[in-house]
C-alpha cells in the first residue's frame, strides 16, 4: 500500500511539472523586480514622492550611464591613475570604495569585453536582501555584452546610498559549457595530481624502511668486525713466559753456601767451587 501511495505522489509531482511553461519555470529562484528604492519622506504627498522619486531614479541612471561610459573609455594607464586616486581618497571617505571596486572590476574584464559602444539599455530594479536592492544595466561592447550591477542600500530614512558596482561579462551557452568543461577538468586533473603525490609519498616509505634497516645491518656488521678484531689481536698477543727458578735447586745452592761457610758440612755431600773472576 505504501509503494502504491509512493508512485501515486511521484506520478502527481511529475504530472505538476509538466504543466508548467518554461516561463514559470525560469521565474523560479528569480529576485523580484521592483520599483526603484528612492526617496520616500512621510511629511510629502504622494504625488510629490512619486515626483521626486522619479527625478531621483533619472539623476541616478543618467549618472550610472555616464560613469559606466567614462571609465570604459579610459586608457589603461589612466585607468590605473584613477584607480590609485580613488583608493587615497577612499581611505578618507568610504563613500569612495564603491568606486574603486568598480574600476577594478572593469580592469579585470575589459580585455574580455573590448571597446565600449553603449549604455542606453533599460535599468531594472531587484531586491537583493533586506533593505538592499540591485540596479542592473546591460551594456555593449565589442567583444560581448556586460552586466553592470550597482548595489543600493535604502537606510531608516529611506535614502539611497551605492554600496558596490561590478562588471558581469556575459558569455554564450558554448563558452559556458567549455569553461564548465575546462573547470571539471583542471578540478579532476588537480584530484588526480594529488593522489599520485599521496600515493608516491606512501611508496617511499617502504624504501625508507629498506634504507632504515640497511643502515642498522651495516653498524651492526661494523660492530661485529670491530669486535671480532679486538679478539684476533688479544689471541695473538705473545704469552708472557716467567723464568721460575727450581725451588729445590734454589735450597741446595743455598744449604751448600751456609755449609761451606761453617765447615761443617759433609764433602761427599756437597761440592763447593770457588768462583774466579775472568779478567
Amino acid at each position: 500500500m505504501r509503494k502504491v501511495l509512493s508512485c501515486v505522489v511521484m506520478l502527481i509531482c511529475v504530472l505538476s511539472l509538466t504543466s508548467c511553461s518554461v516561463k514559470d519555470i525560469k521565474k523560479i529562484g528569480q529576485p523580484k523586480e521592483v520599483s526603484f528604492p528612492g526617496l520616500r519622506a512621510d511629511d510629502l504627498t504622494s504625488e510629490e514622492v512619486q515626483a521626486g522619486e522619479i527625478l531621483y531614479k533619472e539623476n541616478f541612471e543618467s549618472f550610472i550611464r555616464s560613469y559606466v561610459e567614462n571609465i570604459s573609455n579610459l586608457e589603461y594607464s589612466d585607468l590605473k591613475k584613477n584607480i590609485k586616486s580613488a583608493e587615497k581618497n577612499a581611505e578618507k571617505d568610504k563613500s569612495y570604495k564603491p568606486f574603486v571596486d568598480a574600476m577594478k572590476s572593469y580592469e579585470g574584464s575589459s580585455k574580455e569585453l573590448g571597446t565600449f559602444k553603449k549604455a542606453s539599455g533599460k535599468i531594472v530594479y531587484t531586491e537583493d536582501r533586506k533593505n538592499l536592492y540591485l540596479a542592473t544595466l546591460k551594456v555593449k561592447y565589442a567583444k560581448r555584452d556586460c552586466k553592470v550591477k550597482v548595489q543600493l542600500s535604502v537606510d531608516e530614512d529611506k535614502e539611497t546610498e551605492i554600496k558596490s558596482i561590478t562588471f558581469e561579462p556575459e558569455y554564450s551557452f558554448k563558452e559556458t559549457i567549455n569553461k564548465a568543461g575546462m573547470n571539471t577538468l583542471l578540478g579532476m586533473g588537480t584530484v588526480f595530481a594529488v593522489l599520485i603525490l599521496i600515493a608516491f609519498i606512501i611508496s617511499l616509505f617502504k624504501i625508507i624502511n629498506k634504507i632504515e634497516t640497511m643502515a642498522k645491518e651495516k653498524e651492526a656488521n661494523k660492530i661485529k668486525t670491530e669486535n671480532a678484531k679486538e679478539i684476533e689481536k688479544i689471541d695473538s698477543a705473545p704469552a708472557v713466559v716467567e723464568t721460575q727458578t727450581d725451588d729445590n735447586e734454589l735450597i741446595a745452592v743455598i744449604a751448600a753456601a751456609i755449609a761451606a761457610s761453617e765447615g761443617s758440612a759433609d764433602p761427599g755431600s756437597f761440592v763447593v767451587r770457588s768462583i774466579r773472576k775472568i779478567r
